[in-house]
């Protein structure tokens, strides 16, 4: 069975998303970046509460999906890409180490 990753996208940017969110009202798959934005269902379900979950089984999915650092452009699974991104090197949010030596 050959899976589309069209299927695996937030349904608001269209990316596929490092941790996925689905709202609990119909499953909609969000990114965390989009899922902060909302106050509704993007589905607009009648629900007046938007209530968000992890989805492990699509993260699970997507965790082997390579994906650039937003930084350097090297290439990463994304279950790493964050832990690489935190001291990727072109990062300029990286905390700088001061030799004290």
């Amino acid at each position: 069975v050959k899976l589309s990753t069209d299927s695996l996208e937030c349904i608001i940017c269209t990316e596929i998303p490092i941790k996925v969110l689905e709202t609990a009202c119909c499953g909609a798959l969000l990114c965390d970046k989009c899922a902060v934005k909302l106050t509704k269902c993007p589905n607009r379900c009648q629900n007046d509460d938007l209530k968000l979950q992890e989805n492990k089984f699509v993260q699970r999915m997507i965790s082997d999906i390579p994906v650039k650092c937003e930084y350097c452009a090297n290439e990463f699974a994304r279950k790493l890409i964050m832990t690489h991104q935190s001291v990727c090197d072109d990062n300029p949010s990286k905390p700088l180490l001061l030799n004290t030596a």
